[in-house]
């Protein structure tokens, strides 16, 4: 009897031990799933629809289950999308046992809900209406909140006969929940900060006011479709007294912020304009306009000038911005030099203006730094000296598609 004793004491503190480990390489490969999930998720580049179902599937498959989506069909009511039967109305006790559910989701202090993994065990009115089905019954309800104006929710479950969920396995549904509605409600909001984006460069479209005595082109072109909306602009703005002034800037940031900057850095260089100011002195007013916003942390580049067509002078000033170039009729091209500090970075920025000579056929070329810094499929930058050898290539051909020219060469 003693040596029996001893032999089961120290098979009962193996058999812990075995436990142990194998729990803590379960717990160890769901983690790493969950991971994995995650992963997945972030590189589809941001969740549309089908992401959170996405997310579901794989945990589903990683726990052997079986994914039952349900969704909201209006006036309290619930469908459950099930395996063989396909989309199935709940109703009456069902419904009230969800509700039941869906009602006890966990909620922090000032916090929005959490999502909720429920527990479905064979006394639920759920589990056993599926069942009933024959239907996989046994496994847990997640509940994911509202997504886009939606309920989102699902049942993932297993067979009668199968294990049902352990504690592990409804923690790495809750993760994997958890996880898929922070991105989703990320990429919601990434979206909605894309519309203000877009109505704001709406409101400040790129457009050349025609100036006689004077051909104008613009080209936006995005390197990527998430930058697309952004802090470039341009303008053309005719004044009195056969004045124009242009101006190119480019504001620091991307999205609704500096979509929002560039068009109070447009409209306000737009008044300065008209009041008949040097380019510096409007570079000038426009610093102290921005460092004025103390929540604001970004700044700008910015070339502005103003051209004289009675005298065919162009002043300018180029505030930290990728230096202007002048294509001379001869075909001669001169970069104009006289620069200086950025915009709404410090408060004792000096500004400086620059002189040039125009001559008929002359054209001023602007850029913003998104040309020089292209790179090819080698990685090669296009740099300053490709975009010489481009102008030295396309100048000759005239002023006509020039700009589209040198867009197919970048």
């Amino acid at each position: 009897a003693e040596l029996l004793d001893a032999v089961a004491r120290y098979l009962s503190v193996q058999l812990v031990g075995a436990f142990s480990t194998m729990r803590a390489q379960h717990e160890q490969r769901l983690g790493e799933a969950a991971a994995v999930i995650r992963g997945h998720l972030m590189g589809e580049g941001g969740l549309e629809r089908d992401g959170l179902r996405l997310a579901a599937v794989e945990a589903a498959g990683e726990l052997d289950a079986t994914l039952v989506p349900m969704r909201a069909a209006g006036d309290g009511h619930y469908v459950a999308e099930l395996p063989d039967r396909g989309p199935v109305s709940l109703g009456g006790d069902l419904e009230r046992d969800l509700e039941g559910l869906l009602a006890d989701v966990p909620v922090e202090r000032g916090a929005a809900p959490s999502v909720g993994v429920h527990v479905l065990g064979t006394g639920s009115p759920l589990a056993s209406w599926l069942r009933e089905m024959g239907e996989p019954c046994i496994g847990a309800l997640v509940d994911v909140g509202v997504i886009a104006g939606e309920r989102r929710m699902g049942m993932i479950l297993r067979h009668i006969d199968a294990e049902p969920l352990d504690d592990l396995e409804l923690s790495f549904l809750s993760r994997v929940a958890q996880g898929a509605r922070e991105l989703s409600l990320g990429d919601e909001e990434r979206r909605q900060d894309k519309r203000i984006s877009q109505a704001l460069q709406t409101g400040m479209r790129n457009e050349l006011q025609r100036v006689p005595g004077i051909s104008a082109r613009g080209i936006y072109s995005s390197a990527t479709q998430a930058a697309v909306i952004g802090g470039d602009f341009y303008d053309l703005i005719r004044l009195p007294h056969h004045h124009a002034c242009v101006i190119m800037g480019d504001v620091s940031g991307k999205g609704v912020e500096a979509a929002s900057v560039s068009a109070a850095v447009k409209t306000a260089l737009g008044a300065y304009s008209w009041q008949g100011l040097s380019p510096a002195r409007m570079v000038r007013l426009l610093n102290d306009f921005l460092l004025g916003f103390s929540r604001l942390e970004t700044f700008a580049t910015l070339f502005v000038g103003i051209v004289d067509r009675q005298s065919s002078t162009l002043t300018y000033c180029s505030a930290g911005h990728p230096p202007s170039l002048l294509i001379r009729a001869s075909g001669e091209v001169e970069s104009l030099d006289v620069q200086s500090g950025v915009v709404g970075a410090f408060h004792e920025m000096r500004y400086r203006n620059g002189y040039v000579r125009l001559s008929e056929g002359d054209m001023l070329l602007l850029y913003t730094d998104g040309t020089t810094e292209a790179r090819s499929p080698t990685g090669d930058f296009f740099g300053d000296e490709g975009l010489r050898d481009a102008i030295m290539m396309q100048a000759p051909r005239g002023f006509e598609g020039f700009l589209d020219r040198m867009l197919n060469v970048l």
